[in-house]
């Protein structure tokens, strides 16, 4: 259940904030002048809210680039060993814009366990795959201009299709006069028709005097100048195409069937959006160096900054969010080492951490009752209650 009123500006202005941190690369020492700033913290709900369960989890900015965890959240996360979570517990002094004495409560050591292997590995091994997956944004760049439902019909002969488009340029239509019903019984089939009259009288492809020569006819004769179809498509966003209706005297001249693949529309028109809503907040220096490396190479850096650093939790050597190994790390960054170098790098690293992982001392996982006997700590210190008061009102409040 969430409360509203946990918004950025109420956690500061209340002290419910524990601890505030600069993180991402800022915090791995793998930043560039021009790298984005990136905070985390936890923060804690107000005793009544606790009581009631009406608290939000998270709170955070609409692009994620500042995130506070409630800290019942937070030691959920911890539990199941994530490392964005994890890494708040050893960010650099440098980098804790404040931390509450209530922190010292939670200790990385109590959290770490072979629980890291599938967490951190997994991590690392999702950063590689998406690098240079099929869908990644560098790899398919999208056409500023979107493509319309009219590129999805395909004309049916035989056993073959071709674009409906081509069609109607062989015949010299103009989409705007054309007229289609569904198909009984066939979904995204469609039979076309064509308004020759208003074609003639009004077609833009039809010379000036031969349009006017027509509608001096029709009018001579007291005849309509068209049937009233209403075009192919309905125009500006919609993926939907206009229907018209045909009289029983016009019903047998089908100029042909065609189908409409209205899902795969639907779908381009979800990847244009998303690719030109990314170009506007990208990074444009990461986009530049992964778009000349040919794979996204700060992905493939967290890759290997992720799988070193599961390899030295399992060592016992702790969790070491500053990274040592800058230089090479940026060299992985900006791109000056083949795909093929870095994924056979990073694959030696995963092996290397899973090996490490199964011969560690590490525990199963992370003590829940050790967890949950710390929370309690935290939060009766803060609310000023005693620990037993605590949980007997908060019990009181489950039997309401």
């Amino acid at each position: 259940m969430e409360n509203n009123k946990y918004t950025l500006d109420y956690i500061r202005e209340n002290n419910l904030i524990l601890l505030d941190a600069v993180s991402g690369s800022r915090a791995y020492n793998t930043h560039k002048e021009t790298s984005d700033w990136d905070f985390r913290g936890v923060f804690i709900a107000e005793l009544d809210d606790f009581l009631t369960g009406f608290y939000p989890e998270q709170v955070n900015d609409t692009t994620n680039d500042i995130v506070y965890y409630e800290i019942g959240r937070y030691f959920e996360l911890l539990q199941g060993n994530n490392p964005n979570v994890l890494e708040l517990l050893e960010v650099p002094e440098n980098c804790i814009n404040y931390r509450s004495d209530l922190m010292d409560f939670v200790r990385s050591e109590d959290f770490l366990s072979k629980l890291c292997k599938k967490k951190f590995g997994g991590y690392a091994l999702g950063q590689m795959k998406g690098a240079r997956g099929l869908d990644k944004k560098i790899s398919n760049p999208m056409p500023k201009e979107r493509k319309k439902p009219l590129d999805y019909c395909f004309v049916i002969e035989g056993h073959k299709s071709y674009h409906l488009s081509k069609l109607l340029e062989d015949k010299g239509m103009d989409q705007k006069f054309c007229g289609i019903v569904n198909v009984p019984n066939a979904r995204d089939l469609f039979a076309l028709y064509y308004d020759w009259k208003s074609h003639y009288c009004f077609s833009e492809l039809v010379d000036e005097k031969t349009r006017e020569a027509h509608k001096a006819d029709s009018n001579k004769f007291g005849e309509a100048m068209g049937l009233g179809y209403k075009g192919l498509t309905k125009g500006g966003k919609s993926n939907e195409l206009r229907l018209s209706s045909v009289s029983k005297v016009e019903a047998e001249n089908v100029v042909c069937n065609f189908t409409y693949n209205k899902d795969s529309y639907t779908q381009h028109c979800k990847a244009h959006k998303e690719f030109w809503d990314w170009t506007e907040v990208r990074n444009p220096d990461r986009y530049e160096v992964s778009k000349k490396a040919n794979y996204d190479a700060k992905n493939m850096m967290h890759c290997y900054r992720i799988a070193s650093m599961g390899i030295e939790i399992a060592k016992g050597e702790g969790l070491k969010v500053f990274r040592e190994d800058r230089e090479f790390l940026l060299k992985i960054r900006n791109g000056e080492l083949t795909y093929d170098e870095i994924k056979e790098l990073n694959e030696k690293l995963l092996k290397e951490s899973d090996e490490a992982f199964d011969n560690c001392d590490l525990i199963e996982r992370p003590d829940h009752l050790k967890a949950k006997e710390s929370l309690v700590k935290i939060r009766s210190k803060f609310y000023g209650i005693e620990e037993q008061t605590l949980a007997y009102k908060k019990y009181l409040n489950k039997e309401k």
